[in-house]
């Protein structure tokens, strides 16, 4: 069947449309957000039946980089240098290496000021998909709509050591319990070191929280809610074979940047790429004065460690 050029525009024309409204706001949404996001009974439906295509073959999931421009404790930390590398390369860099997840996304604001990310993922070869600068949830539940995963892998760009393993760990678990589980985390208590912590949620935890939390402050710290609310929530929980949660290796400070590239360049040295959590905890077990750079910045009363009022207003 020949179509006209006429028709072929309309047809591209509408795909883009459709491409461009698919991300859903449940009710109960903040209605400030709601403008010019809302499908229709068609679409919706469409978009669950794509889902329920994924599920009945496989659950695909994606990793999310979460990351800003706007860090007030360490300006810049995304263009930091690690070993010669910027430090959100290098947690590109590593995530691609996971194998189970079906592709990795940065998710970001869509503020100028992280204009510099997406040029960074284009160049990386990954999508930067960017929404409100204070609603985390509708930013998440954006890459589950733009990408059409049935769960994300959320991971921060405060995590540049951040072991690919851990994440196809992951989506492992979820393959074989989707039926069962919303949440696959090894957050509260964290027993890994700081920076190798990771929450995989499913689209329909997404859904539940669109409708429970309201305000940009809930949105903002919803991973704290979900793990306060464990019936609503069933999770499978990892425990590290040994605590080693006394290592700090996310970048909130400058100490923890100057932790994380004496690792980062004592791996260099060696030549050794692929270093992960066990070549790590074996280092610290080795050289254990180096927790001494920022162990003083180790908050076990904030998330990933616990959870409470304080935990939320930490998480902030």
């Amino acid at each position: 069947m020949v179509h006209s050029n006429a028709t072929r525009q309309a047809t591209q024309h509408s795909s883009r449309r459709n491409f461009k409204n698919k991300f859903i706001y449940e009710e109960g949404a903040p209605r400030k957000l709601q403008t010019n996001t809302r499908l229709s009974k068609m679409e919706r439906e469409k978009l669950s039946l794509r889902s329920s295509i994924h599920i009945m073959n496989k659950p695909k999931a994606v990793i999310v980089i979460q990351m800003r421009m706007g860090s007030k404790r360490l300006p810049g930390k995304a263009l930091k240098l690690i070993s010669g590398k910027k430090a959100i390369v290098t947690i590109i860099d590593r995530a691609k290496k996971a194998k189970e997840a079906s592709e990795i996304v940065i998710a970001t604001s869509n503020k100028k000021k992280d204009d510099v990310l997406e040029r960074i993922a284009k160049k990386s070869g990954i999508k930067c998909i960017r929404d409100h600068e204070e609603d985390l949830i509708s930013r998440l539940s954006k890459v589950l709509a733009e990408t059409n995963a049935d769960a994300l892998i959320r991971i921060t760009g405060d995590s540049p050591l951040i072991d690919p393993k851990l994440l196809d760990e992951a989506v492992r678990i979820y393959q074989k319990q989707y039926k069962k589980i919303d949440v696959v985390t090894n957050c509260v208590p964290l027993t890994y070191p700081e920076g190798f912590s990771y929450e995989l949620f499913s689209r329909k935890a997404f859904q539940k929280l669109h409708k429970a939390l309201r305000t940009n402050t809930e949105r903002e710290s919803f991973a704290v809610y979900v793990a306060e609310e464990k019936k609503k929530f069933p999770r499978k929980y990892i425990k590290n074979k040994k605590d080693t949660s006394h290592i700090r290796l996310t970048m909130d400070y400058p100490e923890d940047l100057q932790l994380i590239r004496k690792v980062s360049n004592y791996f260099t040295k060696k030549k050794k790429k692929n270093f992960g959590l066990k070549e790590i905890e074996d280092l610290f077990e080795k050289n254990p004065k180096w927790t001494l750079l920022n162990n003083d910045r180790i908050d076990k009363g904030k998330y990933p460690f616990a959870v409470g009022e304080d935990a939320k207003r930490k998480a902030r």
